[in-house]
């Protein structure tokens, strides 16, 4: 019996092919004359671990176009977020529950896009049994799914074998990437059906984990942006930064989490709305990194303000419509993944309660120390790097980044051979109307390679730079994948 059984599920997968994935109508989108698709691989031998993708194929040429892999970070956050919220083709908008057409600047405009739900148990995609979330882990398990994927369209006319590739991401896929990518190159060197990994992108990433460096750059960012009066300030560079005295940095505190609070973090000019659902637990993908920063962090300041940030975000007051519903981008966008209607569109699991974040996956998942011990592998391979951040972050700010481009190039044990061949310098976007985009630097990134390394500020844009300033940002990987300055 155990053998007709086996023999039953080996036929079943080995007859699943790309287009039993085909996604007849996506619910709420428009009108589209390319194809979606959307189903699972197995991260795994066994299939213990399933991921689940959704595939956009590209507007202009899916034959001939580049491919894009999409991450959101967390850790624990879904994919589907980029989708629907920052560079596909239609977009949930604040607390609009239709989608805006943002076809004009969705990623897929250049190339195909394929987005995944990682790790397993994020999302739609499924875990069964015990497993270890690591940085490692994870990445061996994206390998395992990709190379999958790979073999599911190779029947396709999107001539997927040799496409070339990008990896592209935020947040936390400031490590998910990096790893990501050190795993691709090492199949490359056991197989010679080799993916033609051309480099990656990171929005607003976290490279170091440095928890307390985190903390303070994210307080600084209100400080400096005058939303702290000149006594709070003094108090902020005299007490907490200068003597590091914890305890009278207690009231810089209260009064620091009283405003950040009333603003929203991760754009700090951009209007912010509750998230005090499920009884004020930080539960999106931009307080899943904050809360994970918070928790992580040996100090008292950084304890006292996770403590003080969740008994706010409990009497936080809620956008409700008159049916009592609270009404968040959180809310609509949790609603539209658990409708029995777009889980049969997108061939998934019913019983599966869709969260935009997986809050256990946040709290279980060990994470390496840093990803930026692996950049100089992947400059002598001639991989192409661009990190960008929007200026507007409080969340992962712009000046620590820098701090990690700083660890990068001078680090004494991993530090790359980068000389700077671009000063930093405006750049502009092509819609509308030749505005400042923001500002660049560029490095050559080895003396082994042609490989390049290109730090962007966008200016105005929050967090989730494709959500904020969806012109610059498309303009921006638009360049970046077809080898143009930006």
């Amino acid at each position: 019996m155990k053998l007709i059984i086996l023999s039953i599920l080996l036929v079943s997968v080995l007859s699943h092919t790309f287009q039993d994935d085909l996604v007849e109508s996506m619910p709420g989108w428009g009108k589209i004359d390319y194809n979606l698709y959307s189903g699972y691989l197995n991260a795994d031998d066994a299939g213990l671990r399933k991921l689940h993708y959704f595939f956009l194929e590209s507007q202009n040429d899916p034959q001939n176009d580049d491919l894009i892999i999409w991450l959101n970070g967390g850790p624990g956050c879904s994919s589907l977020l980029g989708l629907i919220q920052e560079n596909g083709p239609f977009q949930f908008k604040g607390i609009n529950t239709e989608f805006t057409d943002m076809s004009e600047y969705s990623w897929n405009r250049e190339a195909n896009v394929l987005y995944i739900e990682s790790p397993a148990g994020v999302g739609f995609s499924t875990i069964d049994g015990e497993y270890t979330y690591s940085d490692d882990n994870t990445a061996n398990d994206m390998m395992h799914a990709y190379a999958i994927w790979l073999d599911l369209f190779e029947e396709s006319d999107l001539n997927i074998a040799g496409k070339k590739t990008w990896i592209t991401g935020e947040s936390y896929a400031g490590m998910y990437i990096p790893f990501f990518t050190n795993a691709i190159l090492d199949y490359n060197e056991k197989n010679d059906n080799r993916i033609n990994i051309q480099g990656f992108a990171i929005g607003n990433g976290a490279w170091i984990l440095d928890w307390n460096i985190i903390v303070a750059y994210q307080i600084n960012t209100y400080v400096v942006q005058q939303f702290m009066n000149r006594d709070q300030a003094n108090l902020w560079y005299d007490e907490c930064l200068g003597k590091q005295n914890e305890d009278s940095c207690v009231e810089f505190i209260q009064d620091y989490v009283n405003i950040a609070n009333n603003t929203d973090h991760y754009s700090v000019y951009n209007y912010t709305y509750s998230y005090a659902s499920g009884g004020g637990i930080i539960a999106n993908e931009k307080q899943m990194f904050q809360r994970k920063v918070l928790q992580m962090s040996d100090s008292k300041l950084a304890k006292t303000l996770y403590k003080l940030t969740q008994e706010q975000l409990k009497s936080a007051p809620k956008n409700q419509q008159e049916d009592g519903e609270q009404l968040t981008p959180d809310s609509i966008m949790q609603k539209y993944f658990n409708s029995t209607e777009v889980k049969e569109a997108l061939h998934v699991d019913q019983s599966i309660d869709w969260q935009m974040c997986n809050m256990t996956i946040n709290e279980q998942y060990n994470s390496a120390p840093n990803s930026t011990y692996l950049y100089p592998r992947f400059f002598d391979a001639g991989l192409q790097v661009l990190t960008y951040s929007g200026n507007s972050d409080a969340a992962v700010q712009i000046k620590y980044t820098w701090e990690c481009i700083e660890d990068l190039i001078n680090n004494k044990e991993y530090g790359a051979e980068m000389t700077v061949s671009d000063e930093w310098r405006q750049w502009k976007q092509l819609m509308p109307n030749q505005q400042m985009g923001g500002m660049i630097q560029y490095w050559d990134a080895s003396p082994k390679s042609d490989s390049q390394f290109a730090m962007a500020m966008v200016r105005a844009a929050g967090h989730e730079v494709p959500e904020y300033q969806p012109e610059a940002s498309y303009y921006m990987i638009k360049q970046f994948i077809n080898g143009e300055k930006i």
